[in-house]
């Protein structure tokens, strides 16, 4: 996760102009405003599941919560950036970094789908699931060639970046889907919970 969130600032300062460079670091920060607001709930997930497992409850609900809780606080960050993308980059960077008005929006998409990956991913680890690793090394992957292969512009870099976490966010969801059915404690290893003695 820490690669998705750093590889591209890296490559699109390599292979960006200076100024493009710089408007795209910009607008990455923008992106992680909208990460680090939403945060916390996939924080929150993960002790929550391993105890539901351990419990034998079903940890769906609480993942279809934590989704939702962040989808809702994330979505209100988009309708600020949407409907006034120019307010957000003069208060933040100044007249300056006007170019990059046109992507703002864009960018808070990226931590939006960041977020839901990172959730996804603190979920997998809680029940011991592997499987989402090659896809998440497939996503840091993906990611990288296609920034190298379309960066002639900042708005090329910001699709790249795009639509690889929303190919990824699909990928580790369809993964979480045909894994719920398959969670009990007593398949993960967890010990059974002792009944209370009265």
């Amino acid at each position: 996760m820490q690669i998705l969130y750093n590889q591209d600032v890296i490559l699109a300062e390599h292979y960006l102009s200076s100024h493009a460079g710089g408007i795209y670091g910009g607008l990455n920060k923008i992106g992680t405003i909208l990460y680090f607001l939403t945060l916390s709930v996939s924080q929150v997930l993960f002790p929550r599941v391993v105890e539901a497992v351990a419990k034998e409850e079903h940890p769906g609900r609480i993942l279809l919560y934590s989704a939702g809780l962040l989808t809702l606080l994330g979505a209100g960050a988009l309708l600020v950036f949407g409907v006034v993308p120019g307010l957000v980059v003069g208060v933040l960077f100044g007249p300056s970094f006007s170019d990059a008005v046109p992507y703002v929006f864009a960018v808070g998409v990226i931590g939006l789908a960041l977020s839901l990956n990172n959730l996804l991913v603190q979920f997998f680890m809680a029940v011991h699931d592997r499987v989402f690793l090659p896809m998440l090394g497939l996503g840091v992957i993906a990611e990288g060639v296609a920034i190298f292969l379309f960066h002639a512009n900042v708005g090329q870099v910001v699709g790249d970046v795009v639509v690889t976490l929303l190919v990824l966010l699909v990928l580790l969801a369809v993964r979480c889907y045909l894994l719920l059915p398959t969670l009990r404690a007593s398949s993960l290893g967890e010990p059974e919970p002792k009944p209370a003695i009265g």
